[in-house]
């Protein structure tokens, strides 16, 4: 058996729930001898190498939401995060194009 899984690498989501998968595997002992397959999924393909905005407004913008609701969502991520025992500074994060970074992972896997 061999689990693939679908990712971007900037999505505070998908790590939280790709360690959440592995723990659970370790927890049933399938962990060691089940292969991982990472395979990458680029959420926004569409966004800039390089900006300014901060990743409050980039989810605001994105998620047609109003900031409020946005920075709830953004605590209630960090806080997912935080009672997982991972590290997530939500507030630190620039929103930016993973294109070249899943190209790079492709390339380190060859």
């Amino acid at each position: 058996m061999e689990i693939r899984y679908w990712s971007d690498i900037a999505c505070p989501f998908c790590y939280i729930g790709s360690n959440r998968m592995k723990r659970a595997m370790k927890e049933i002992w399938i962990y060691d001898e089940t292969p991982l397959k990472f395979k990458s999924f680029e959420l926004d393909p569409h966004a800039p190498q390089k900006t300014t905005e901060s990743y409050i407004n980039h989810f605001t913008r994105g998620n047609k939401a109003l900031e409020p609701q946005a920075k709830q969502q953004m605590a209630y991520i960090q806080s997912m995060a935080k009672g997982d025992g991972l590290p997530m500074d939500i507030n630190s994060v620039v929103p930016t194009n993973t294109g070249d970074a899943h190209r790079l992972i492709k390339l380190a896997e060859s």
